[in-house]
């Protein structure tokens, strides 16, 4: 009766212990399900407290895993018994994996939620510098009036001064966007002996865009093939609409500055001299 009593205690031990367990998964489960960039950083901290909580159990897992070993070796050890303390130790062998395998797909989740988050900001604030540009050379009218040549002569040099700034935000948006999706094709594994990571580790856990590549499946984003090929599509999505518009703004630059090269009362536009362009426009001259 009094090994009966003891294991029982012990069978109550490890379930307690598998709830616990289990109540750690799902808390990893709400972590990843972020609805900001500014919920990655506190989702990443908790998850690294599972974590540190997962090592500390280590201890009190080779202890009770000690103690069935034992048990289940005496010779007065009841036969009823042995089933239930084998597949209970089995059930904290498996919430121990799946809280282990969680965590680590929880990692790469939020590597990337954060990393997606970021590009979708830059784009946005190019994109909306971009049409503010857009807007300003949409309405340049050169006219036949001296004074408003004369604002309009300034506001354009003023403009011209302020565009490379504009276009290496944009192009450098464009290169990690690129990084992004070269990354991303590495998680699905389409092409790896042809791609290089962008990124030796990334900054949150330390990891390698390989390391995360070859982690299990899961339902968590960026952690199946198909989560990943969605972003992947987004972002591609993105590059290509942040290089149209850039163009486009490029090329109506060029047209503006036609029209004033050609304008019939260039010479206004006199005390201009020469006034380099970017984007490989030319020279904007005055005659």
């Amino acid at each position: 009766l009094k090994d009966a009593a003891f294991n029982l205690n012990l069978l109550g031990e490890i379930s307690d212990l598998i709830q616990e367990i289990n109540s750690k998964s799902t808390e990893v489960d709400r972590l990843v399900n972020v609805k900001s960039r500014q919920a990655i950083n506190s989702s990443a901290k908790k998850l690294l407290e599972v974590e540190r909580y997962l090592i500390n159990i280590e201890p009190k897992v080779d202890d009770i895993n000690s103690r069935v070993n034992k048990d289940l070796s005496l010779t007065s050890f009841q036969p009823n018994l042995a089933k239930p303390l084998n597949t209970s130790r089995d059930e904290l062998s498996g919430a121990i994996k799946d809280l282990s395998d969680k965590i680590n797909s929880a990692k790469r989740s939020l590597v990337f939620q954060r990393r997606i988050f970021d590009f979708d900001e830059k784009t946005e604030d190019q994109q909306h510098d971009i049409t503010t540009a857009l807007a300003f050379v949409s309405a340049v009218d050169i006219g036949d009036d001296h004074e408003q040549i004369e604002k309009l002569k300034n506001r354009w040099q003023v403009f011209l001064t302020d565009l490379p700034q504009l276009v290496n935000r944009v192009d450098a948006s464009l290169v990690e966007g690129q990084d992004l999706s070269n990354d991303l094709e590495i998680l699905t594994n389409c092409r790896p002996s042809d791609l290089q990571p962008t990124r030796s580790k990334e900054e949150i856990f330390g990891l390698t865009i390989k390391e995360m590549a070859t982690q299990p499946q899961s339902t968590y984003p960026f952690c199946n093939d198909e989560s990943v090929k969605t972003g992947l599509d987004q972002v591609r999505a993105q590059i290509e609409c942040l290089a149209r518009d850039k163009g486009l703004l490029q090329e109506q630059v060029r047209l503006v500055q036609g029209r004033i090269d050609h304008t019939a009362d260039i010479s206004r536009f006199s005390t201009l001299g020469k006034v380099p362009l970017p984007l490989g426009l030319g020279t904007f001259v005055a005659h």
